[in-house]
């Protein structure tokens, strides 16, 4: 589903850039997305397939290994460093 999911990311309004990145061998990803607003973000969470992916989500994946977080900033930049650190700090038991 995740290329249909990023066909939708492209044409959400409100997107400002996205990065997916994987680890095949670990069965492993993570996506990094800045938005101009909340709104935009709350309106693609609910669009097709987005909403059909995250309910498959929890079926594919490990209980307790899947996690999000999202923080304000006035950057547009990805910064992959900051979006793990803040990932491990909020998933920490």
């Amino acid at each position: 589903m995740s290329s249909r999911v990023q066909k939708l990311l492209k044409e959400t309004p409100g997107l400002v850039k996205f990065e997916l990145r994987t680890s095949f061998i670990r069965k492993r990803y993570w996506t990094f997305s800045v938005w101009t607003d909340r709104a935009s973000i709350d309106a693609f969470r609910k669009t097709e397939p987005h909403a059909t992916a995250m309910t498959k989500l929890n079926e594919w994946v490990i209980p307790g290994k899947s996690a999000f977080v999202s923080w304000g900033s006035n950057d547009d930049s990805i910064n992959w460093k900051e979006g793990l650190d803040r990932l491990r700090v909020n998933s920490a038991p």
